[in-house]
């Protein structure tokens, strides 16, 4: 089954939150988790890599671009990466400001 705008719409409201593209609002799951980066030694490190989730229409309402100010939990995030599923929902990778 293909999920529709309102399944989307279902879900973001249990498990979002409110962020702010550029000064407009915008809701989606922000995700701050961590992962393994192998340097090519003996250990490796570990890296935020930030992201947030959200409606792919939300972003085109936006014209959401690389480089933009996404304000999630009182902090500014850079835009450095837009991901679209295809099915839609986008992945925003974001960089801390």
């Amino acid at each position: 089954m293909v999920e529709t705008d309102r399944d989307r719409d279902i879900f973001l409201s249990d498990f979002s939150q409110e962020a702010f593209l550029d000064g407009a609002p915008i809701r989606g799951i922000f995700d701050n988790t961590y992962v393994e980066v192998d340097m090519g030694g003996e250990s490796s490190v570990a890296s935020a890599e930030p992201t947030f989730l959200c409606k792919t229409n939300d972003l085109e309402l936006l014209t959401v671009a690389v480089g933009q100010i996404l304000n999630v939990n009182s902090k500014d995030y850079i835009v450095r990466v837009i991901m679209p599923d295809g099915l839609g929902m986008t992945t925003l990778v974001l960089e801390l400001f």
